[in-house]
């Protein structure tokens, strides 16, 4: 089985509940995912060669990849990165997102 691939569906059955949808483009470790049957995934693609959403499943990456765009351009600007950290970035990062315009002191 190819490493990528390996990787990419050990965090899948960790992280992801049964029977959530994934979407994904045409990444060639994604095509592996309907492959987890206990896990009944629905697992749609978008063709980003074709179009950007499909336009039989309305499945598009679009808003995945603003969300990770605005979580990297955050930890750039105001700590930079640390592998280390890294689960402790992206919780922080989920958690001023749930907040929205809250005074976060006021939510603890």
């Amino acid at each position: 089985m190819n490493c990528r691939l390996y990787t990419l569906l050990s965090c899948i059955e960790e992280r992801i509940l049964p029977g959530t949808t994934i979407i994904s483009d045409l990444w060639a470790s994604c095509n592996g995912i309907p492959n987890i049957p206990e896990m009944q995934f629905q697992h749609l693609t978008v063709n980003h060669t074709e179009h950007f959403v499909d336009p039989k499943t309305g499945a598009n990456t679009q808003m995945i990849e603003s969300l990770w765009a605005s979580a990297k351009r955050r930890n750039k600007r105001e700590c930079g990165t640390s592998r280390d950290l890294l689960d402790s970035y992206l919780c922080e990062f989920m958690w001023r997102r749930r907040l929205d315009d809250e005074n976060p002191f006021e939510a603890i």
